[in-house]
């Protein structure tokens, strides 16, 4: 059973990592110019992000229909929280510093990498698995675009404030948890929300290019920060998968919701997050070290993904 899982959920990794592959070669051959991948970068934070969020959120999100809703995006802050922790006790000596180590240890990629992964390994229930991978995001999205930029791309000696967490995907997220939950969705035409589902439509294959393209920059040669890269790898593909994989067997929530429980699973083992990447390009910051480890942590990601979810299909039976 862990071979079957393993070699599934593999396939499905290459076959998304071929898109960043191809953006990757075209980057390596000067095709796409830095110049270029910063404009696409703009756009999908800027744009095409927030469209998505405003659509998905008023077209899949409906409170009544899913009573226990509220338990993904708990689970969403919980284990981005609990990344977050572990990595800043392994950072703690070296922080403020090297807060910008914290953001790829424990925010991961929530939405292009998992749904992507949840539509190849569950064909027959992708509907379902992506309004759990809906509601997880909903807490997601804003810690990513809050605590996750100023993290990831502000200076050391720099103080949060209220302007630099109003990223434009924090503010769509934001705004339409409000119209949902204030009874105004009836008052926006469905053509307008299909228009902007389908700006929205091209998010996903989009920042995945941009991934690809950032990360064909990126060196191989981590010796400069390897013991930072080390420290970033074990929290995000060793000891969170360890904590989350365990703590779900111990409750067997694979006899409560077993689709749900493989989502968690995968979230858990995910690689960092591509926002993090559009964010240190588009807002500042290290962005040679930040690529290199990122980098790593995708390449690693191939295998922990597979081995994780294989592993949890094994003693979930």
């Amino acid at each position: 059973m862990f071979l079957q899982a393993f070699t599934v959920s593999l396939v499905a990794m290459l076959q998304i990592g071929l898109i960043a592959l191809i953006a990757g070669v075209l980057v390596r051959r000067k095709i796409v110019l830095d110049s270029h991948i910063h404009g696409l970068s703009a756009t999908t934070v800027n744009v095409l992000l927030p469209s998505m969020i405003f659509a998905n959120l008023l077209q899949k999100f409906d409170p009544h229909e899913f009573v226990y809703w509220p338990i993904l995006p708990l689970s969403a802050a919980a284990m981005t929280v609990l990344g977050l922790l572990i990595a800043a006790l392994l950072f703690a000596r070296e922080l403020p510093a090297k807060k910008d180590m914290l953001a790829p240890a424990g925010i991961q990629n929530a939405a292009y990498l998992v749904l992507p992964l949840g539509k190849l390994l569950y064909p027959d229930q992708f509907d379902l698995f992506a309004m759990y991978n809906f509601l997880y995001v909903l807490a997601y999205n804003p810690i990513l675009w809050s605590v996750g930029k100023f993290l990831i791309s502000s200076k050391p000696e720099e103080k949060v404030t209220i302007g630099k967490l109003l990223t434009p995907p924090f503010v769509a997220n934001v705004s339409t948890l409000l119209i949902i939950f204030l009874g105004l969705k009836r008052f926006i035409p469905a053509f307008l929300i299909e228009s902007i589902d389908m700006l929205g439509a091209a998010t996903v294959p989009i920042a995945t290019f941009v991934l690809g393209a950032m990360l064909a920059t990126a060196s191989l040669n981590v010796s400069r920060w390897l013991s930072d890269a080390v420290r970033v790898i074990s929290v995000k593909f060793l000891i969170i998968p360890l904590i989350i994989t365990g703590f779900l067997y111990l409750i067997r929530a694979d006899s409560l919701n077993p689709l749900m429980a493989s989502m968690l699973v995968l979230q858990a083992a995910s690689a960092p997050a591509t926002g993090l990447m559009l964010q240190v390009k588009y807002y500042g910051g290290d962005v040679n070290k930040v690529s290199s480890i990122v980098l790593w942590c995708y390449i690693v990601c191939i295998f922990a993904i597979p081995f994780w979810f294989g592993l949890w299909q094994m003693i979930s039976g």
